[in-house]
């Protein structure tokens, strides 16, 4: 069955898109989920989000993938990317392991939430050997090229250039107030850098609280708070920055609750860093007086001379990643090979024992006859299976090969005529 990945990112769809394509997925996602009959999804599948993508690897049939790309362009609107072949797919998630296709070039935490995703798709028993084989394949194909190349000198991190953001809007020396709402990687990143960076009224919030005092636990000073819609409005009116890095699949600061919080900070400024995919911030909020309101899109634009100084970097990794891909693609065609060859044995073996029961009813063979007849019929089966199974793995069949079949049946068949014995 065809390999493919159906893909939203940075380079090509905005903000707005990427998100309307996670929407659908997961929509997708639930309805295989729930599907009662395996032909109604495919065989294989798991859903990748970061910061910058949505995307959707799968295995299944043609028929299956024309109507996924057909849904996906009746409810987007717009034509649709899709990679088709085993090398691109898997060249495509390694570079993308690797940060080499991330506008911060070499960042580390896009690994983890590949694994993340796999790990989920796991739950869910969406994938199979096939997918997982070329997860942990990418993964360590992305190991090597952090380690052979120089893809991670001086990289940058999206919550490094958040830190960068912030310190130089609201520096250490204002004391300003800063309020994080996550626990999750990029959140815990955002605040281990901006401590670092001497910022001291630093509050995480989470609607955990163990979880969140968990978090803060290594940063003395640090204080955790039980996040909920109700304490926003406050968070929004005495807070000088805020960054939120949730997994909500919805607004979580919403305009028409918000507005009147904004309007009493009496132009005061407010810092608004979403980290989150999609998106936490109501996009309207960043049109109100005082706000400065930064997506993942707007960060992407801060770090854009970072991919020309690391494009040999980028360069090696797609060598690296290409190597792998084409062993990867040699892996899956020899399997699916193996597959066809393990399925006609199965076939031919089962005729050649039906055979052989019916013509040892048949006569009042003696023991010795019917190991012979086996072996005969056995090693028959083998020769003419040979040039098949040959072709299908792409291997020449010397002509000589069928010569043999003679030379290795034969004695079988004299053993049964020349032992008076036995007859």
């Amino acid at each position: 069955m065809p390999m493919w990945v159906f893909f939203f990112d940075h380079d090509h769809f905005s903000l707005d898109r990427r998100e309307a394509a996670a929407r659908f997925f997961h929509a997708l996602q639930q309805e295989w989920l729930q599907a009662l009959s395996s032909s109604t999804r495919p065989q294989e599948w798991f859903l990748l989000e970061t910061c910058y993508r949505a995307e959707l690897y799968g295995i299944s049939s043609a028929t299956m993938w024309n109507d996924i790309r057909r849904r996906l362009e009746e409810a987007l609107g717009w034509p649709v990317l899709c990679l088709r072949s085993p090398e691109e797919v898997f060249e495509r998630l390694a570079l993308i392991a690797a940060g080499a296709l991330s506008p911060t070039v070499g960042e580390p935490q896009v690994a983890h939430q590949v694994k993340e995703a796999y790990r989920q798709a796991q739950e869910y028993r969406s994938v199979g050997r096939v997918l997982s084989r070329m997860v942990e394949q990418t993964l360590h194909c992305a190991h090597r090229i952090r380690q052979e190349t120089r893809i991670q000198d001086g990289h940058v991190s999206v919550p490094a250039v958040v830190a960068e953001v912030v310190i130089g809007q609201m520096p250490p020396a204002m004391q300003p107030r800063v309020f994080i709402l996550g626990t999750g990687e990029m959140a815990q990143l955002t605040l281990k850098y901006l401590v670092d960076a001497g910022y001291n009224r630093l509050v995480l919030g989470s609607r955990d609280a163990e979880r969140a005092a968990q978090t803060v636990r290594p940063y003395p000073g640090v204080e955790p708070m039980v996040w909920s819609l109700e304490v926003a409005p406050s968070i929004v009116e005495t807070f000088d920055v805020i960054v939120s890095a949730s997994a909500a699949p919805h607004y979580l600061w919403i305009v028409d609750d918000l507005a009147e919080s904004i309007r009493r900070r009496a132009g005061r400024s407010l810092l608004w860093v979403d980290l989150a995919f999609p998106r936490d911030v109501d996009p309207a909020l960043g049109e109100l007086p005082g706000v400065r309101l930064l997506s993942v899109d707007d960060l992407k634009a801060l770090i854009q001379g970072e991919l020309a100084r690391k494009q040999q970097a980028c360069q090696q990794a797609q060598a690296l990643a290409r190597a792998a891909a084409v062993r990867f693609a040699r892996w899956l065609e020899n399997l699916q090979v193996e597959d066809l060859a393990r399925a006609i044995h199965r076939q031919v073996e089962a005729h050649r024992q039906a055979e052989l029961a019916r013509l040892l009813r048949k006569h009042d063979w003696t023991p010795r006859e019917q190991a012979l007849l086996d072996q005969f019929s056995h090693r028959l089966v083998g020769k003419l299976l040979h040039p098949v199974f040959a072709y299908l793995r792409g291997e020449s069949v010397a002509d000589s090969e069928a010569l043999t079949l003679e030379a290795e049946v034969c004695p079988a068949i004299s053993d049964l005529a020349s032992d008076p014995s036995e007859t």
